[in-house]
């Protein structure tokens, strides 16, 4: 995915709630992530768009696939850095954050001392970023 500017991002409010719900937990797990992963933390989120069930593995495969296409994600399924910021704002002022920020941590906890280094990493720099959105 190429690097984008504000100017030739792909337009966010054309997407359905679903997918701009999904984009902003995508977001704030920042690291590289499967479609098992979301599917794992789709299923525990009592927090759904009122217009959403919780998708079938086949379903969201579909739907990650199409945002990867449109240019959302990567082929990692990570947002481009400017997009996430944009993404996590809508997070947050849509009172979001918090609920994401929870359940990430709850499924993909960070170990300074276990795992693979670049996931470590990954982690570290996702921590770092909610201390700044908290404004912890």
């Amino acid at each position: 995915m190429p690097d984008q500017t504000a100017e030739n991002q792909p337009s966010i409010a054309s997407l359905s709630a679903f997918e701009q719900f999904l984009l902003q937990f995508i977001a704030i797990i920042y690291e590289p992530v499967s479609v098992t992963f979301l599917g794992k933390c789709l299923a525990k989120m009592d927090m759904l768009p009122p217009d959403v069930t919780t998708s079938g593995r086949t379903e969201l495969t579909g739907v990650v696939a199409r945002l990867r296409e449109a240019g959302f994600l990567n082929r990692q399924n990570q947002c481009e850095p400017v997009l996430a910021e944009r993404l996590i704002r809508m997070a947050v002022d849509n009172g979001l954050f918090s609920r994401f920020v929870a359940l990430v941590e709850k499924e993909a906890p960070v170990s300074y001392q276990y795992g693979k280094w670049s996931t470590r990493c990954w982690r570290a720099m996702r921590q770092f970023r909610i201390g700044v959105y908290s404004r912890d």
